[in-house]
């Protein structure tokens, strides 16, 4: 359904014509529509003037891949609504579900913790702030309010009780007796009529368990149709339906077979959910349930047929809860950690409460509150106020465990891989004999022990990678698992920033808590959008601007020169802290006096003519030979002047720096037609070896005594399927 905020909508088109043109098939796109004629609603069909891109998405390490997201939701194209008299609604009417989403919105009030309820109801996530995410993500428990197997499994076994218990509480099986007394009196065999009444009996029992299997099989197909048949519910409900075949049908069939089956046929329908992380998390998560209930089967159903009070059945069953929650919580957490780059100490605490609390008691109230509101607005709110209570109960426990200091710790890939091992050899001890148990226990301490202390090696070698920030700038300098930065990318008025989620995601991946540098060329929002939030996410220990209105502890002036790890940081420019935003830039060299790499920012040729005519002149004074020219300019890799715009890389620049290597920072399709092929023209005429992050992803330059390295993450380090 539409997402809209602020009177800016977000939401999937259906579209079957594209210009006049009826389509064979038709396309998903995802559009953007700032100030929408009037108010936007699923069922609708409009006709719209678009500006359409294929889909695409940023290709960094460590980030999110927008791009497989669009491919796994079926969306071929992204674009916005242009303001023109051709956009007209055609047809007004709306989706069932569109309805009931807006009469159940009506039913809620104004509440920070609404938007958990409509992510319950009807699967939409859009009212969920980053507030939310933080509890959410911290805690390990954002599978509640994703609508999947758990959900439609309790929509589909409370509605198959309340089905039987309706039926046995209507006297069907005293009518059936007596009607069949009256027959059997009337041919004189009252005797054979009373032998029929067990028959009876078990003859209504098995119709109406196929009945009550029937009733739950539509009302999870329904509750999955309010969700929006999202990829989730549909495999849930691959899953429940096979299920529900077996037992209608009366076949017997190994739960392996029906796993396997159900996994094939999801497969086989929705190609696209191997590339999902939903998809391989909840498939290990059934066979680790699969597992546990396998290895201590006989403690899950060591006290089903004993004859004990209900409290003591009810400690039992926590405690089984509670063996189950915390042996999947450890069995799922390398898994989730490979995935989010966090281990959340607290999930077990969290889960234990939220998952049997939602499940049981908040979910069906909500489904019933749902039920109610088609006919009673005041039972609907006092059910809504009941849930409300109970969400904030748990919603107070939760945010104080995912406040605690320790709550959340940041994995690198090295780490993952020893909290695996360690993982591995907690399971093993379990397994064998006690004997061989102490034996594990060094291994295991060591193992823990250095999850947290490891040790890089001194090297010197170090790598460029230019990031891939759209039309903007984010260069890393690595060295020893030491960081310099130049440029941050850009933040969007919607909030989006390439800091948040290109930046910070790669750190946590590698580990890195700290810049040594950060240098921001100028302040433009594409440059320096991202400073605020660096600065206050990470130790900065040594920050060049040439603003004058940041405190920093260097300035960007010409001549300044630092040592950094063995590398020289040389400003070339500016002369002065004034002047144009973009001719203001900050120009470093970074080198090794071997390989060298230039950083220009967004100089045009005037400050270009400037650099070379002040080297030129700098190098004839200490030089006679010809060929030293510019060797304080001359580098091997550049970064492509103001993402290659007409007005920078002249020839003579080109021609001083020399470069065997340069990069186009620059958006995709972007509306400046950045980097500009005559501009890229000019580099390959000079023989230069030209990238652009926009179809190569983040470019990064190994570079050490042997020689230079070059990668293109979307060609060599990205799967090239889920990247082309």
């Amino acid at each position: 359904m539409p997402s809209c905020i602020e009177n800016y909508c977000r939401f999937n088109f259906i579209a079957q014509q594209l210009n006049n043109t009826i389509l064979n098939e038709p396309v998903v796109i995802k559009l953007n529509w700032n100030s929408p004629k009037t108010t936007l609603k699923q069922g609708q069909q409009w006709q719209l003037f678009v500006k359409l891109k294929p889909a695409h998405g940023l290709a960094n390490p460590g980030g999110f891949s927008y791009q497989t997201w669009l491919r796994r939701q079926n969306v071929h194209a992204t674009g916005y609504v242009r303001e023109k008299q051709e956009n007209q609604l055609l047809n007004k009417a709306i989706s069932h579900r569109q309805k009931q989403f807006s009469s159940f919105n009506q039913a809620l009030p104004s509440h920070d913790l609404t938007p958990i309820i409509q992510a319950l109801t009807f699967g939409e996530r859009s009212g969920l702030d980053k507030r939310h995410w933080k509890v959410l993500q911290n805690t390990q428990i954002q599978h509640l309010i994703a609508i999947s197997g758990l959900h439609i499994g309790i929509v589909g076994g409370v509605s198959y009780l309340v089905f039987l218990i309706i039926i046995r509480l209507l006297p069907l099986n005293k009518i059936l007796i007596t009607h069949s007394y009256i027959i059997s009196k009337k041919s004189q065999a009252k005797s054979n009529a009373l032998k029929n009444k067990s028959l009876v009996n078990t003859c209504l029992n098995n119709n109406i368990r196929i009945f009550a299997l029937l009733f739950s099989a539509i009302c999870a197909g329904y509750y999955a149709y309010l969700a929006g048949f999202s990829v989730p519910t549909l495999r849930a409900l691959v899953m429940i339906y096979w299920f529900l075949i077996f037992r209608l049908l009366a076949i017997k069939v190994a739960i392996h077979t029906w796993f396997a089956l159900s996994v094939f046929c999801i497969v086989l329908l929705m190609p696209m959910s191997v590339i999902s992380i939903s998809f391989w998390l909840s498939i290990y998560a059934v066979l680790c349930i699969f597992i546990i209930i396998w290895l201590w089967g006989k403690y899950f159903t060591q006290y089903q047929l004993a004859d004990v009070s209900f409290w003591h059945k009810f400690i039992i069953k926590a405690k089984q809860l509670l063996l189950l929650q915390s042996l999947l919580t450890l069995l799922m957490l390398p898994l989730a950690t490979l995935f989010s780059g966090q281990v959340s100490i607290v999930a077990i605490l969290a889960n234990i409460i939220a998952v049997p609390l939602v499940s049981l008691v908040v979910l069906p109230l909500i489904i019933c509150a749902l039920l109610v509101s088609q006919f009673s607005a005041q039972l609907t709110s006092f059910i809504i106020d009941i849930v409300l209570m109970l969400l904030s109960w748990l919603w107070q426990y939760l945010t104080f465990l995912s406040e605690l200091p320790w709550a959340v710790s940041n994995l690198t890939q090295l780490q993952w891989g020893l909290l695996s091992i360690a993982i591995l050899l907690i399971l093993l001890a379990i397994f064998v004999t006690p004997n061989i148990r102490k034996w594990l226990l060094f291994p295991l301490v060591l193992v823990i022990a250095n999850i947290k202390a490891y040790s890089v090696f001194s090297t010197n070698s170090w790598q460029v990678k230019v990031m891939d920030v759209g039309q903007g700038l984010a260069v890393i300098v690595e060295k020893n698992n030491r960081v310099l930065l130049y440029d941050t990318g850009a933040k969007y008025p919607s909030g989006f920033s390439m800091a948040e989620s290109v930046l910070l995601p790669y750190f946590q991946q590698q580990g890195i808590e700290q810049l040594d540098w950060l240098i921001i060329s100028h302040d433009d929002n594409d440059h320096a959008g991202g400073f605020n939030l660096l600065n206050n996410s990470l130790l900065i220990e040594n920050l060049m601007v040439n603003d004058l209105n940041i405190n920093a502890n260097y300035r960007c002036l010409a001549g300044a020169k630092y040592n950094w790890q063995g590398l020289t940081i040389e400003v070339l420019s500016p002369n002065e802290m004034k002047g144009d935003k973009n001719d203001d830039s900050c120009v470093v060299r970074i080198s090794d006096q071997q390989h060298s790499v230039l950083l220009p920012g967004d100089i045009s040729q005037k400050i270009e003519r400037r650099i070379v005519k002040q080297f030129s002149t700098h190098d004839k004074v200490n030089t006679t030979n010809e060929s030293q020219k510019h060797q304080q300019l001359a580098s091997t890799i550049i970064i492509a002047p103001h993402h290659g715009s007409k007005t920078s890389s002249s020839r003579p620049f080109l021609q001083a720096v020399s470069p065997q290597y340069a990069v186009f920072s620059a958006g995709f399709l972007n509306h400046w037609y950045m980097p500009a092929k005559t501009v890229v023209e000019r580099y390959h005429k000079l023989n230069i070896s030209t990238f652009n992050t926009a179809e190569s992803g983040t470019v990064t330059f190994k570079i050490s005594n042997k020689g230079i390295e070059v990668s293109q993450y979307r060609l060599d380090e990205w799967p090239f399927w889920f990247a082309n």
